[in-house]
C-alpha cells in the first residue's frame, strides 16, 4: 500500500537507467553540494519553479546560474510521510531512492535557519 501511494509522488517519466546508477554509485558527488548560503554568495540564485510537474523535480538553468526547486510544505504529517517513502526505499532492493536522494540533497543545501530563510524568501 505504500508502494502505491509512493508510486503517486513519482516523476512519469523516470530517469535512465545510466543515470541512476551513476547517482547511487558516485560517491564523490554528495561532496559538491553547498548550503544555501555559500550558493547564494557564488551568484547562484534560487527560484520557486513554477507549474513543478513533481514533487522531486529540481532544475538548474545553466544560462542564468538558477536553481529552481519546486515548494514544499512541511508539517508533521508530511515529515512522517515521506520519512516513510526514504524507509521503504532502503529496505525495497528494487525501490529507486527517489525520495532518499531529494532529502539527501536538501539536507545539504539547508544547513542553518539562514539556508532555510534564503529558500523560503525566494519562493522554494
Amino acid at each position: 500500500m505504500l508502494d502505491i501511494y509512493r508510486t503517486s509522488f513519482l516523476p512519469a517519466i523516470p530517469p535512465t537507467a545510466d543515470r541512476v546508477e551513476d547517482s547511487m554509485t558516485d560517491k564523490s558527488s554528495d561532496l559538491l553540494i553547498h548550503c544555501a548560503i555559500e550558493l547564494q554568495e557564488a551568484g547562484l540564485e534560487f527560484s520557486k519553479l513554477q507549474q513543478p510537474e513533481d514533487l522531486l523535480n529540481v532544475q538548474f538553468d545553466r544560462s542564468s546560474g538558477t536553481l529552481n526547486i519546486p515548494p514544499l510544505r512541511m508539517d508533521g504529517n508530511t515529515i512522517l510521510l515521506f520519512c516513510n517513502f526514504m524507509a521503504y526505499e532502503q529496505c525495497d532492493r528494487d525501490a529507486q531512492p527517489y525520495f532518499s536522494n531529494h532529502f539527501m540533497f536538501l539536507n545539504r543545501l539547508v544547513n542553518t535557519s539562514k539556508d532555510i530563510e534564503i529558500l523560503h524568501n525566494n519562493g522554494s
